[in-house]
């Protein structure tokens, strides 16, 4: 699966949710109950968050730093994202995403390895609001 890009999107793999989130990927899900279908969608590998201004994005970016996701690391001599990645709806990004494979013509990105098949967006949510 892979999930839609809209505005500025952080998008975190799930496994490092499992990992790093207090209560795990269960805890983010609930802690997030109100805004998954509204700025929050996930598959079964990613999950996503998303701002519609950079200052919002910073707010986010913060926050799940604070949890102990790391954002950055350099990896040969260049930053690349770690533990969560930002990117806007056309591919932008600051840095580059080794774990993300994107489609541009899509909006869409997937975790790399895996298979894109369907795009998930808020309509998979609407049972949330």
């Amino acid at each position: 699966m892979a999930v839609r890009l809209e505005f500025i999107n952080l998008i975190i793999p799930v496994q490092a949710i499992e990992v790093k989130c207090p209560d795990g990927w269960s805890g983010c899900l609930r802690d997030h109950t109100k805004s998954i279908g509204r700025v929050v969608w996930y598959d079964d590998h990613l999950f996503r968050t998303g701002a519609m201004d950079p200052e919002m994005m910073d707010n986010l970016i913060t926050k799940w730093t604070r949890l102990g996701f790391e954002a950055t690391e350099v990896v040969d001599e260049k930053v690349v994202w770690k533990d969560f990645c930002v990117v806007d709806s056309f591919r932008y990004s600051r840095h580059s995403c080794n774990w993300l494979t994107f489609d541009p013509t899509m909006r869409a990105a997937w975790l790399r390895g895996t298979d894109p098949g369907e795009v998930v967006w808020r309509e998979r949510f609407q049972r949330y609001w």
